[in-house]
């Protein structure tokens, strides 16, 4: 047993010191995106500002252009951000192999298409 304990902790050690070396992996300009909700499915993106270091971002929250969809367009719809439209001040956040950690939810890089959010009636 003790064996196998020491080996999954070297491992998890070696994990983070190739996350370390890696760094970010992000660029100023690119949009994360955060889902998070319980009951409903919200999407939040934040434009990254300026890097810090290996490990760190500065990030600031933008507009979504949300659109509804289906026979009830309240409760259910698609979101794309608004590059550029700021809607809060910059903030540095972790950020480990493209992904950041942001109000206590994960953020990873946009892929470019609409996200699905729904409401809560």
């Amino acid at each position: 047993e003790q064996d196998s304990a020491a080996a999954s902790k070297a491992s998890r050690a070696s994990v983070k010191k190739a996350q370390r070396a890696a760094g970010h992996q992000l660029a100023v300009g690119d949009v994360l995106r955060s889902s998070w909700g319980y009951d409903q499915t919200n999407i939040d993106y934040y434009e990254v500002t300026a890097l810090v270091g290996n490990t760190m971002a500065e990030v600031r929250k933008v507009a979504a252009t949300d659109v509804g969809t289906g026979n009830e367009p309240w409760m259910t719809g698609k979101s794309i951000p608004k590059a550029g439209a700021f809607i809060a001040e910059a903030k540095p956040v972790v950020v480990k192999a493209g992904r950041a950690t942001i109000r206590g939810n994960y953020a990873s890089v946009w892929d470019g298409t609409p996200k699905n959010w729904t409401s809560y009636a």
